[in-house]
């Protein structure tokens, strides 16, 4: 298997001719490696039964989103294995030093001046991202990768890279949402655009990025998108493609998006968010009480707001530091059990839980959470804290040999960290 994954990277693939849409062909034996990265995948979750069933979906995922760039923006590659995507782990199994993984969970590139869309499993697993959703985002920047030259793609601007991809993924009502929320305080949601002609770049931006092809959709219908990703790919300018599409030209095209979007996000933004913020205005300045008084005002709003995550995550954490170790529990559980949709607070929410059970002397439950923290989730703040967390509870539990391998892992990977002083305090009585 080892050797046919490696044919991956040299296979040919054809561009789809310019003005054509191209039907999807079927899939070669190549294009089956192609499509199926779990045959190439031996990293960390490689026995992990759970993880073998969702990553055993992309094929499925792939065939999914491929058809819906077809549809909602006209474009479409001749052979599904001039894309490939690989699986990743961002930190292994038992890594000699940990180091805090700060890239983007997801992405495409060129290798070999073919599109490959990059997948890191931890993201893909550990439940604060939705991989029918993230995929559908990677394909179409691969998509238009595979129609268009290396420096032809590379040239275009951001907004519209990612606006087209926001907007294919439907994402553009999640984007918005999850700005207003990151806001520290009380903000008017429509002076968080700062419009087109802005070149400051970054995931903040992806809300107008979308906004703007949403815009154009609202107000010449779905073919001028597509008109717009058709011209695009030929190599248009986009000034030039928005002028084709729209029938108006770019600064005036800019004007009206920013009024569209500046509408549209004050229509997403939640109704009780500025009750949210202060709660969150509480948990900064330490009044727990408050903290849980308001998230159940907004728990009232029922599972499914988009602000009910973000709300559990603070009440538990909240009631833990007010000594409600049992309300903590269940409402973290509550958090972590939200399984039918992505959720950011996940790895906030393992941290909690674990310091309640440790609090609560529930050593090996907590254990459990240290352990998932540090497998699922690489990007964490606090991996020093569950590196001594998971070392204290397996010194709780008798594992001395097990406890000095973390604590020794920690000083490797985190000389400076707060939690030095403690750990030396453990290793005195493992002696």
């Amino acid at each position: 298997m080892r050797n046919a994954c490696n044919l991956n990277r040299r296979g040919s693939f054809a561009i789809m001719r310019p003005l054509m849409l191209i039907a999807l062909a079927a899939p070669s034996a190549y294009g089956q490696l192609a499509t199926s990265p779990l045959a190439c995948y031996d990293g960390k979750y490689a026995n992990n039964t759970a993880f073998k069933s969702l990553a055993g979906r992309i094929p499925e995922l792939r065939a999914k989103a491929l058809k819906s760039i077809s549809t909602r923006l006209g474009l479409a590659v001749e052979q599904e294995d001039c894309i490939r995507i690989e699986l990743r782990d961002a930190l292994p199994a038992r890594p000699e030093k940990i180091i805090r993984f700060t890239k983007p969970p997801f992405g495409t590139t060129y290798e070999d001046a073919k599109p490959l869309v990059f997948l890191y499993t931890e993201f893909m697993f550990n439940g604060s991202y939705d991989l029918e959703t993230e995929l559908t985002h990677e394909l179409t920047h691969a998509v238009m990768r595979a129609l268009m030259k290396p420096a032809a793609y590379g040239a275009l601007p951001e907004w519209v890279r990612e606006g087209l991809a926001v907007w294919t993924a439907e994402q553009v009502d999640e984007k918005a949402v999850w700005l207003i929320r990151a806001q520290d305080g009380p903000v008017k949601p429509a002076d968080l655009l700062r419009g087109l002609g802005d070149e400051s770049e970054g995931l903040e931006r992806y809300a107008e990025y979308g906004l703007a092809i949403d815009a154009l959709e609202k107000k010449q219908g779905a073919a001028a998108v597509r008109t717009f990703a058709r011209l695009i790919v030929e190599g248009k300018n986009p000034p030039a493609a928005v002028g084709q599409s729209s029938g108006e030209e770019f600064a005036e095209f800019c004007t009206s998006a920013r009024e569209h979007a500046r509408r549209r996000i004050e229509q997403i933004a939640p109704p009780d968010i500025n009750i949210y913020f202060e709660l969150r205005r509480a948990d900064k300045q330490r009044d727990y009480k408050t903290v849980v008084a308001k998230a159940n005002q907004l728990l009232k709003a029922g599972a499914r707001s988009p602000l009910s995550a973000s709300v559990l995550y603070f009440k538990g954490k909240a009631c833990r530091m007010l000594g409600k170790t049992g309300e903590a529990e269940e409402t973290l559980r509550q958090l972590l059990g939200q399984r039918d949709r992505a959720c950011e607070w996940i790895e906030n929410g393992i941290y909690q839980l674990g310091k309640a059970r440790v609090e609560g002397k529930k050593f090996s439950e907590a254990a459990d959470l240290w352990q998932r923290l540090l497998r699922d989730h690489p990007h964490s703040e606090e991996l020093d804290n569950a590196l001594y967390y998971l070392a204290l509870c397996r010194a709780k539990a008798g594992g001395k040999a097990e406890a000095r391998r973390l604590l020794d892992l920690l000083e490797r990977s985190f000389p400076a960290s707060d939690y030095s002083s403690k750990a030396a305090e453990l290793r005195r009585t493992l002696r």
